[in-house]
C-alpha cells in the first residue's frame, strides 16, 4: 500500500475482490511460543526469504499463515 486511503490487501481479497497477487498475514506474535515458527525462523533467517519464497516446497509464506491453525483448531 502506498497510499494511506487504500483498503488494505487482507480486506480486499476477504470481501472477493481480485487481486494481482494474494495477501499475506504474518503472524509477528509466533516466534515467542511456538516452536514450529522458531524453527522456520533458523533455516530461513531473513524475512524476506520467509515471505518472498513462492517456489514449492519452500511456500513458508504459506506454512507460517497456517501454523496457529493447526494447535488451536480456529476452524472447529
Amino acid at each position: 500500500m502506498t497510499v494511506s486511503t487504500q483498503v488494505p490487501y487482507l480486506l480486499r481479497a476477504a470481501r472477493g475482490e481480485i487481486l494481482d497477487r494474494p495477501p499475506v498475514w504474518m503472524m509477528r506474535q509466533a516466534g515467542r511460543y511456538m516452536k514450529a515458527y522458531r524453527e522456520l525462523r533458523d533455516k530461513y533467517p531473513s524475512f524476506r526469504e520467509r515471505s518472498e519464497n513462492p517456489e514449492p516446497p519452500n511456500l513458508i509464506a504459506i506454512e507460517i499463515s497456517l501454523q496457529p491453525f493447526r494447535p488451536f483448531n480456529l476452524m472447529a
